[in-house]
């Protein structure tokens, strides 16, 4: 009698030290797919939205924009291109002193630096160079943008990137454009006008 008892103790504790599943479920074999749906016979097939992020719902808009709210192609910036670059400033928030340098490219860029006077760069980050896994540095008037990996922006009509700026003196240009392609050949490259 008193091993029946001692059996039946240690099968009470050892049911209580198994360990649980996704489902709370001691012993279970429920795991988690890439949504975070537990489900141990899941065939989900759940992909990265543009943001990267697993099941996400962003999707890119009319120019190009991860999650932006553009319908119309016509209220894109620069949406003609003649040559195999365009860049131009555009929404320049002299609140928060944050602008962004929109490009319009008819083939992949794989690497790019230019000039913007007029302020004093802070940081130089997001848009397409970030989302397709480029490098942006910046002094105080150049950004660099370019990839260890050989990655490239696709062809396309988006935000290249964001910047941070201060003393902003009534007139920001960009100048002195170098961008290539996967093969290091230097691209045509437009500029857009001077925000004043």
């Amino acid at each position: 009698m008193k091993k029946l008892i001692l059996l039946s103790i240690i099968l009470i504790v050892g049911c209580g030290t198994e360990p649980e599943d996704c489902a709370d479920v001691a012993g279970g074999t429920a795991v988690e797919d890439n949504c975070g749906t537990c489900d141990a016979d899941s065939t989900n097939d759940c992909t990265a939205d543009c943001n990267g992020d697993w099941g996400g719902d962003a999707i890119l808009d009319t120019c190009g924009v991860c999650g932006g709210e553009i319908t119309n192609e016509s209220d894109c910036p620069q949406i003609q291109c003649d040559l195999d670059v365009c860049i131009s400033i555009q929404n320049v928030d002299l609140s928060t002193n944050i602008l962004e340098v929109w490009m319009m490219n008819n083939i992949p860029v794989a690497g790019f630096q230019f000039n913007i006077s007029g302020v004093t760069i802070i940081s130089a980050s997001e848009g397409s160079a970030q989302s397709n896994g480029m490098t942006q540095s910046n002094s105080e008037h150049i950004i660099l943008g370019f990839s260890l990996s050989g990655n490239s922006i696709p062809s396309g009509n988006s935000i290249l990137t964001h910047i941070g700026f201060s003393e902003y003196n009534g007139s920001i240009c960009l100048s002195d454009p170098v961008f290539s392609n996967n093969s290091g050949e230097a691209l045509s490259v437009e500029l857009g006008d001077c925000f004043n």
